[in-house]
This record gives C-alpha cells, structure tokens and sequence, in this order.
C-alpha cells in the first residue's frame, strides 16, 4: 500500500499533513480555532469569475460565525491579474485561515494563495471542512 500524500508532498496521517504545520490547527500551538478565513478557488475562465460560487460559500462560511475576506467582493474584472493577485496576497497575511472552492487546484492564482498561505503556517481546508469544524467549536472560546 502506497503512504498518502498530501498535496504540498508530505507525508498524511490519518487527515493531518506530517511535514506541514498549517493543515490542522490542532498541530499548532495556538488552540483557538481560525475565525478570519480568505477564500480561495478559481475565476479565470469561469462565467462571470465564478463570482456566484465565491459568494454563495463566502455567505455559507459567515452563516457559521466566520469573518470571510472573499476577493469576488474586492475583485474588479478589468484590472490586471498581478495587481489582483498582489492585494490577494497582503489580504492573506491578515487571515487565520484559507477556505478552498472546488477546482482550486487547478487556478495558478489559487496555487499561489495557498503555497503564500502554508509558508506563514495557516491551516488550509475546503469550505464544507470549516463549516463542519464550526459546529464544533464553543463560540464564546474559539475552542
């Protein structure tokens, strides 16, 4: 039987990447669970940016108590892709976490948000994973 691998390579054991820190905040020494999420997944080449979907989940995340930076409300379809993905980026260092949309790995600005997002040591995770964790964190502790 072939060892799991995680996307960034490592190792994975039962859901938690060995070789990174920001998969599972349980592996980090900060135990309060991130509140303060940027969404990241695909635009380029999907109808309207995918806007719809990056405001459905963002509106699904905020339902659940999370503060969501979502760059479809940021975002203007006429500027330059670097200077989007630049703001992005300074957008990220102020987040706790990263809440992924279906496709991202297969956005070269996705892959950059969350390569950006592993090297600071967030935990990253697929929208449906933060919703379920929000269901089980007490929200007067983070915890």
């Amino acid at each position: 039987m072939i060892d799991p691998i995680c996307w960034c390579g490592g190792k994975v054991s039962g859901n938690v990447c060995l070789a990174s820190r920001f998969h599972d905040p349980e592996r980090r020494t900060n135990t309060r669970e991130p509140r303060v999420l940027y969404l990241s997944g695909p635009m380029t080449g999907y109808p309207e940016c995918n806007y719809p979907l990056f405001h459905a989940e963002a509106a699904t995340l905020r339902s659940h108590g999370y503060v969501v930076h979502n760059p479809a409300e940021t975002g203007d379809m006429g500027s330059q892709y670097t200077d989007l993905l630049r703001k992005d980026i300074r957008t990220i260092l102020d987040c706790e976490g990263v809440a992924t949309l279906e496709g991202w790995w297969s956005s070269k600005g996705a892959q950059i948000e969350i390569t950006v997002a592993g090297a600071i040591g967030l935990p990253v995770r697929p929208v449906h994973e933060w919703v379920h964790r929000a269901t089980l964190v007490d929200p007067t502790t983070g915890r």
